[in-house]
C-alpha cells in the first residue's frame, strides 16, 4: 500500500546496481550504472562537488532545491508522527506505532536490522534514523535475511545496540536454529 510518488519531469534519475541484476524496472531510469555504491556514490559526490565551486546559479538551485526538500521532509516526518499518534490504542498493535515506540526507546546508535515484510512501509514511516549505519536490510525480498543479518551486523559493530525486527516467515527462512546456536557458541550478545 506504498503510495505512489508523482516524480517531477525535470528530475534525472541514476539506477546504481552491483550485482548483475539489470533487469526492466517498472520506471524507466536515465542512466544506469554498475558500480559499487560505496566507490561511485564518493566520485559522483566528488563530481557534484567540484561542479558547484564553478557554478554559483547551480549552487543557489541546490540550495533552494534542498531548503524545499527540507521543509517538505519535516512535514512528512510530522504527518508520520500524527499517523503513529492515532494508531496509539489500534489492537493488534499498529506496525506504524510500533516503528515510532522503538524509536522512542532505542539509542542514537542502536542499529535496527531486518526484513519487514509485505507491511514495512508502515513500520519504518514509524521509524526514525539519524546516523549512517544504523538501518540494515535487504535490497529486495530476501526472506530469511533478518536474523542472520543482525548477528553479522552485530560482529561487525559489537559496541553497538543491535535490533533485529521479521516476521514469521522470515524467521523461519533464516534458519534461526542454527544461528541462535551460533550466536550463543560464539558469546555474540
Amino acid at each position: 500500500d506504498q503510495p505512489m510518488v508523482e516524480v517531477p519531469s525535470y528530475v534525472r534519475s541514476i539506477f546504481l546496481d552491483w550485482g548483475d541484476n539489470f533487469t526492466p524496472l517498472d520506471t524507466p531510469v536515465d542512466v544506469r550504472i554498475h558500480g559499487c555504491s560505496n566507490l561511485v556514490l564518493t566520485q559522483i559526490t566528488d563530481t557534484i562537488t567540484q561542479l558547484l565551486k564553478i557554478k554559483v546559479d547551480a549552487k543557489q538551485r541546490v540550495q533552494n532545491r534542498f531548503d524545499t526538500l527540507k521543509v517538505e521532509h519535516e512535514q512528512l516526518i510530522q504527518t508520520w508522527k500524527t499517523e503513529a499518534q492515532a494508531a496509539k490504542t489500534k489492537k493488534p498493535i499498529d506496525l506504524i506505532w510500533l516503528g515510532y515506540v522503538l524509536s522512542q526507546i532505542k539509542t542514537r546508535n542502536t542499529v535496527i536490522c531486518g526484513r519487514y515484510g509485505g507491511n514495512g512501509y508502515q513500520f519504518m514511516k514509524g521509524l526514525t534514523f539519524i546516523d549512517p549505519g544504523t538501518r540494515y536490510g535487504p535490497s529486495g525480498g530476501h526472506m530469511g535475511y533478518g536474523i542472520g543479518g543482525a548477528l553479522g551486523v552485530k560482529l561487525a559493530q559489537p559496541d553497538q545496540p543491535v535490533i533485529s525486527v521479521m516476521g514469521d516467515g522470515s524467521f523461519y527462512y533464516g534458519e534461526a536454529g542454527a544461528v541462535f546456536w551460533t550466536a550463543s557458541h560464539y558469546k555474540i550478545p
